[in-house]
């Protein structure tokens, strides 16, 4: 899908994640940490139920799912092949830099 330029959601986006960015550079690690990980208490009553989570490496200010999905005996990560995206079953330690420099499974996974 190609967005025009003046797409009001492209602009909004952009804003967005500007000031997710700002406020994510102003929080010390350790309280960015402690976000994320009552996030996934908070998450836990619903994840708990998830047999494999569709999920994805953070970049930059994104929330990082690790946490969340800790305990999942299963995780289902993004990986682009040919201008599609494709999911496939992997560990998060089996990820390598793929499509934009973000980490992917390998494509046999």
């Amino acid at each position: 899908m190609i967005v025009p330029p003046d797409d009001p959601k492209l602009a909004l986006r952009q804003r967005l994640r500007a000031a997710r960015a700002t406020y994510v550079k102003s929080l010390e690690a350790s309280a960015r940490e402690a976000f994320e990980r009552a996030l996934a208490i908070t998450a836990a009553p619903v994840t708990r139920l998830a047999r494999t989570a569709a999920s994805y490496a953070a970049q930059g200010s994104e929330i990082d799912p690790q946490f969340i999905e800790h305990d999942l005996p299963s995780h289902a990560f993004p990986r682009v092949s040919d201008g599609n995206l494709f999911f496939h079953i992997s560990s998060w330690k089996a990820l390598r830099p793929g499509f934009g420099n973000i980490p992917e499974p390998d494509a046999t996974a």
